[in-house]
């Protein structure tokens, strides 16, 4: 107890080394425990995009809301099982009712959390069918068959059919009844189709749809009478889009997936199909539909539970719990999904804790030059207690006790600070940049207590270093201590910043090693990229700031005193007693080094991305069209040119051929496979986006010599260095599809002379060793054909994709993929990981800032403190109370103007050595990357360190202006 009231009153007696030191230990445990917090918010966001598989969907990308989709068109987290059935025992009703039953149990159990069933769906497929309709002659006439209407014609029911969808009833008394009735037709039966079949006159309403029943043809047939026609009241609502089929989206394609189906009464329908056997032809699908909610999953437990499904589907699919002998099966399914991501996850936790590893190293100095500081000012305490027959060990037990009080308290309050770490981190947009409307599902997780009671302990070691050298001092060391001048050992200092440059050193050969070995077009994610420069920063800042010394002693020789008292005694100061500084000069080095590294690569990256997102689009929108065919002859109809430009938003627009070819007659080598791109010059001129570096001229400068002569290519110079070739050479090139429409009767390839070498193009790489071409497209379709084309689009500003997409679907243009470079960006930068390096880069500026501030808060009062009789001399020796000031604001304004002219040249050399190692050449490193930097990003850096310069310097002329003059006498003559 006598140990825990020591530290008590220890700690009471100095409340501003307490404060300090319980604020740097709630950073290192609140930051540490930001890390798992961020981590699972992280993992549970990427889960859900894992689910949307990561891919805009046609007309619902935007880049303020991501699609809630998947591709498919399902919404996100269903889970779709099917089978089909033609043979069951008993009756297909109970049968189908306790299977879902079975199927509810073990889903729920094997993903470990709710799974809702959306729907359970009966349908007859593969019946041979008729239509019974009345021309204009008012004679009855069969039209139709089975090859018409067999495989897509669908019967099925829907028990909310009248509340779900508009039914427009046919007038009493229309269509055909044939007299007399036939025998061995059933008794008739109301069914309903959609406006989008009877407006491709495939039948009307009062017509009869005659279904076979019967083993044999005509056997036994089961007339439908068409008694109206249905739309869906909402086309978005998704309890009404439940098609046999994943489909893409859009109203259109919605309603075409339910053109050919016909909904009969639900009595009438298990009437027909509830017994074995079935209807010749005919296979009823059982489709199961669930909702699986990604965020109510556990991010860790997902590999488990893609194997618990894994083997569930095994099951199924032998037959286990099915309604038929031929298995269950999935339409979709999370458990690729669920694979995939466990794969990915590992690869987030382990660099965002590396990632934290400058501001802990910051913090262990803060946290060691607060506990040496303590440990100082206590040596009379510790010299007495000695004198007094405490041990050593007494004496750090002492202090211990002092430091678990406040570790304890750290970390019972760092989780709690960690989350609101964690939420900043989220909000980066990145550095010193943040979004307010970016959040991740963050919660309080149990890893947390345990990162912040890690974090605690390596504090509290941290902090007894100091005491344990300190434990050893008796009233004799004590006395010897206070009379000789504290010496700055420069060798040692010297000696480990030049350690860490040999590490540096080290790391940056490794890592261009790597960069030789990495797959080109993606960044080197190697943890040692950051860890590396943070230790060049160390090394370059230790080295410098026990240089200090003598360069300051230089200084004062060169400023004599007879030029000045103010000028020359700073720096007299400074070679003298360098210890009082040195440890401030390094912290704020560290920290505006850190930040200008940090500043650099985060607009480096950031350049880098959209440099190369916008070279792969080429283009604002690029949509890859699929044209409508012509109901009766299944041809493909070709669009009209102005179609795409007059959509809602388009500010231009061009058509685009993209194939494969293949060039012939290239001297030597004979044919060489390329990658063909065929344009309309000055269309594409106006969507066109490529970077000015690329080229050596302007890309309007190739346009116009392709507009000139459109019988040319431009080619690429791999093409002209493995073929020998020359400009104003022909060649011959054969596309490798074949055109939607010829133009011509024979195939075979066409004739285009070179025009001129191209550096890069837009959407164009070498993969492979493949050269590229660039073609007139009018000249590729009168030569061959019209060939499949992708559109080009420039969007006005503000426009979005979704409504050039959704005007498509109006024209019955389905699109089949869109990039949407805006939208792109956004989701790159978006990124979990890419946030939380932001995040964590700006956390730890600003911590550092914090910590700098409270580094010389205490230290430089106590070197005041400490200089109080020689201020005491100076003052008595006639210096004015406004000259005190000058110099004391003028030698510590010189430390930290240093200390950051250091910190700069560190950050932004280790920024030029290292940033450039992230991108490992080849052909999918365009553009290439440049080191640069955000003004915007350099101001609010530069700001946060000169506020802290301008507190420091009001606070210490402040203190000096109170110096009273018989005060700092007395005291001098104390000395």
């Amino acid at each position: 107890m006598s140990i825990f009231r020591i530290a008590l009153r220890r700690m009471a007696s100095r409340p501003l080394l307490t404060a300090c030191f319980l604020a740097g230990l709630l950073v290192a445990t609140g930051l540490a425990a930001a890390i798992p917090i961020y981590t699972d918010g992280a993992l549970r966001h990427l889960l859900y995009e894992a689910f949307k598989s990561g891919v805009p969907v046609p007309g619902e990308s935007d880049a303020a809301d991501p699609p809630a989709r998947q591709p498919s068109g399902a919404p996100v987290g269903t889970y779709w099982l099917r089978e089909e059935v033609w043979r069951f025992p008993g009756e297909l009703r109970e049968t189908i009712q306790a299977v879902t039953e079975e199927l509810d149990r073990e889903l729920a159990e094997r993903i470990g959390a709710p799974v809702p069933r959306v729907a359970v769906l009966v349908r007859a497929r593969g019946a041979v069918v008729r239509v019974m309709t009345t021309g204009d002659s008012d004679q009855v006439a069969v039209v139709g068959d089975a090859g018409d209407f067999g495989s897509e014609f669908t019967l099925t029911f829907r028990p909310d059919l009248e509340e779900k969808a508009i039914l427009t009833p046919a007038p009493p008394g229309v269509g055909p009844r044939p007299n007399p009735w036939p025998e061995n037709w059933e008794p008739e039966v109301p069914g309903w189709v959609s406006e989008s079949s009877v407006a491709l006159r495939m039948w009307k309403p009062g017509d009869l749809i005659l279904y076979d029943l019967g083993r044999a043809p005509g056997q036994r047939v089961l007339p439908i009478r068409i008694v109206g026609t249905y739309r869906p009241r909402d086309p978005g609502d998704d309890t009404w889009y439940l098609p046999d089929r994943p489909v893409p989206t859009g109203e259109y394609f919605r309603e075409e997936a339910y053109r050919w189906t016909v909904f009969i009464p639900e009595e009438a329908f298990w009437r027909t199909h509830n017994q074995t056997p079935l209807p010749l032809r005919v296979r009823v699908l059982v489709d199961w539909r669930y909702q699986v909610d990604p965020l109510a999953l556990d991010p860790r437990e997902a590999g488990a539970i893609a194997d618990r499904l894994s083997d569930l589907h095994i099951r199924l699919r032998r037959g286990l719990g099915s309604v038929g002998p031929g298995g269950i099966a999935s339409l979709l399914s999370p458990i690729a999904v669920l694979k995939n991501f466990d794969t990915a996850r590992r690869d987030l936790s382990f660099p965002l804790l590396l990632f934290t590893a400058p501001l802990l190293a910051q913090l262990a100095y803060f946290l060691w030059l607060t506990a040496r500081l303590t440990v100082e000012s206590s040596a009379g305490e510790i010299a007495l207690l000695r004198s007094r027959g405490a041990s050593a060990l007494q004496v750090v037990a002492s202090f211990a006790a002092e430091a678990v009080v406040l570790a304890g308290s750290a970390v019972a309050a760092g989780p709690v600070l960690g989350l609101g770490m964690a939420r900043v981190i989220a909000a980066s947009g990145g550095f010193l940049h943040f979004v307010l409307s970016q959040t991740l599902p963050l919660r309080m997780v149990p890893e947390a207590w345990g990162y912040a009671g890690a974090a605690g302990l390596l504090g509290l070691a941290v902090v007894l270093l100091p005491a344990v050298a300190g434990a050893r001092a008796d009233i004799l060391s004590h006395r010897r201590r206070s009379s000789r001048p504290e010496e700055l050992r420069a060798t040692r200092g010297l000696l480990f910043g030049g350690l860490l440059l040999a590490a540096t050193a080290y790391a940056y050969l490794r890592l261009r090693e790597l960069r030789s070995l990495a797959d080109s077009g993606e960044v080197l994610a190697d943890p040692v990229l950051l860890v590396a420069p943070a230790l060049g920063i160390f090394g370059l800042g230790i080295g410098t700031v026990f240089l200090v010394p003598a360069m300051a002693a230089a200084c004062a020789r060169l400023l004599a005193p007879r030029r000045g008292t103010v000028p020359w005694l700073p720096f007299l100061h400074l070679a003298r007693q360098p210890h009082l500084y040195t440890p401030l000069m390094l912290l704020v080095t560290l920290t505006t080094g850190l930040g200008v590294n940090s500043s650099l690569t985060a607009a480096t990256m950031d350049k880098l991305t959209v440099d190369r997102i916008r070279y792969q689009v080429g283009t604002d929108l690029r949509l890859v069209p699929e044209w409508p065919r012509d109901p009766l002859t299944r041809k493909h109809v070709v669009p009209q040119d102005d179609l795409y430009a007059r959509q809602p938003g388009v500010a231009a627009a061009a058509r685009v051929v993209r194939t494969e070819v293949l060039a012939t007659d290239v001297g030597d080598r004979g044919e060489i496979l390329g990658n063909l791109m065929a344009v309309d010059p000055e269309p594409f001129s106006r969507v066109a986006v490529l970077r000015r570096d690329l080229t050596r001229y302007r890309l309007e400068h190739y346009l116009y010599w392709l507009a000139q002569h459109p019988d040319g290519v431009l080619v690429s110079p791999r093409f002209l260095a493995a073929s020998g070739l020359k400009v104003r050479d022909w060649i011959h090139l054969s596309p490798q599809v074949q055109p939607l429409l010829e133009t011509r009767e024979e195939s075979g390839p066409f004739r285009v002379r070179i025009l001129a070498a191209v550096e890069h193009w837009p959407g164009l790489y070498e993969d492979q060793g493949r050269p590229f071409f660039i073609v007139h497209r009018q000249h590729l379709e009168r030569s061959i054909g019209v060939f499949p084309e992708e559109v080009w689009i420039r969007l006005r500003p503000g426009a979005q994709a979704a409504p050039v997409v959704e005007g498509l679907a109006q024209e019955r243009i389905l699109v089949t993929r869109a990039d949407y470079a805006p939208f792109l960006i956004h989701q790159a930068r978006r990124q979990p990981e890419r946030v939380g390096y932001h995040g964590i880069l700006t956390l730890t500026f600003l911590a550092g800032v914090v910590l700098t501030l409270l580094a010389f808060w205490i230290h430089v009062g106590s070197a005041l403190r400490a200089r109080l009789p020689r201020f005491g001399v100076l003052r008595a020796l006639g210096l004015s109370r406004l000259q005190l000031a000058a110099t004391l604001v003028w030698e510590l304004g010189l430390s930290v103007l240093a200390a950051v002219a250091v910190g700069t040249g560190a950050g932004i050399a280790m920024a030029r050595l290292f940033l450039p190692l992230l991108d490992p050449p080849g052909p999918r490193a365009v553009p290439p990357l440049v080191v640069v930097g955000r003004p915007e990003d350099l101001a609010r850096l530069f700001l946060v360190v000169g506020l802290i310069l301008a507190v420091v310097l009001g606070w210490v002329l402040g203190e000096a202006s109170r110096l009273l003059l018989h005060i700092a006498v007395k005291m001098g003559q104390e000395e």
